[in-house]
């Protein structure tokens, strides 16, 4: 056992270690991190709804040889972390995120630009910290991103109206396990998963679909590093034009669309899932 400002740091898997740091005041987060000896990059994985670091401790095997350091986060109320206070909102993650990198940079010395991989909800996460911090990333690599939602503004309408009548509503996770992956393991592990949160607050979904709302209203959309999208080919979670519309808006210094046909919104999570790894992988080898 070692100390991170205060916390104890404990392995739990081979080469990850577990750290809890202070997010904001009256919050502790959680993330697990895989360091390196002798690093070139520092990558950021942001989970989907619901999810925790746990679930991605398999890119350690996956993306084994390489010269990097490797930081998971758990979200506030998500994983190993804090249950917030009240209710989240989305601004509330983008906070985290920040909480993160200030800890890697004090307790790892972690410099210059950090590649960030965001899945789902962790890919708009991601892009709107991006566009919040650009001097802070080198890289953003957005897998099936929840950037549009099927009949978005019904849906927001609806939300808003339950809000109004029940303001502190929670629903129950519309996710459905297997339309995440055809590999059944995977299935079973997600529907057997303790620390998997099944259920959402009518305030938070309507934080997250205000904030898709405004990307789409953007005049323009800049990022100032270059930008990957991994999309889903079979895409049964969220908007599957979505991310296409999105690519092509986008203005960046470098930019590069990638569909894994018939892979539903679990890239990492496939059958075939050899083939994401090893564009990530490409992606990686060529950040400077």
């Amino acid at each position: 056992m070692v100390k991170a400002r205060g916390r104890a740091v404990s392995a739990v898997t081979p080469g990850w270690a577990e750290e809890k740091f202070p997010g904001d005041p009256g919050v502790e987060l959680s993330c697990r991190w895989l360091d390196h000896p002798n690093p070139i990059h520092t990558l950021v994985i942001l989970h989907g709804y619901g999810e925790h670091s746990g679930r991605y401790l398999k890119f350690a095997d996956r993306l084994s040889g390489m010269r990097l350091r490797v930081a998971v986060l758990d979200y506030r109320g998500m994983g190993d972390a804090d249950a917030a206070k009240e209710a989240v909102l989305f601004d509330d993650y983008l906070t985290d995120v920040s909480s993160l990198v200030t800890h890697l940079r004090i307790r790892h010395g972690v410099k210059g630009g950090i590649v960030f991989l965001g899945h789902s909800l962790g890919g708009l996460v991601a892009f709107e910290w991006a566009r919040q911090n650009p001097a802070e990333v080198k890289r953003l690599i957005l897998s099936a991103p929840f950037i549009g939602f099927p009949n978005l503004p019904f849906w927001r309408a609806v939300n808003a109206i339950v809000r109004f009548l029940f303001p502190a509503h929670v629903y129950k996770n519309p996710v459905i396990p297997t339309r995440l992956t055809h590999d059944p393991e995977e299935t079973r592990l997600y529907r057997s998963d303790p620390l998997i949160k099944r259920y959402i607050s009518a305030k938070l979904i309507g934080s997250i679909f205000d904030r898709i709302a405004a990307i789409w209203k953007a005049e323009s959309l800049v990022m100032p590093c270059p930008v990957h999208v991994l999309a889903a080919g079979d895409e049964r979670i969220v908007d599957s034009r979505a991310a296409r519309k999105f690519f092509d808006r986008l203005v960046a210094p470098g930019k590069e669309f990638s569909r894994f046909e018939g892979f539903y919104h679990e890239i990492f999570n496939e059958v075939g899932q050899k083939q994401p790894f090893n564009v990530l992988k490409t992606i990686l080898e060529d950040c400077v």
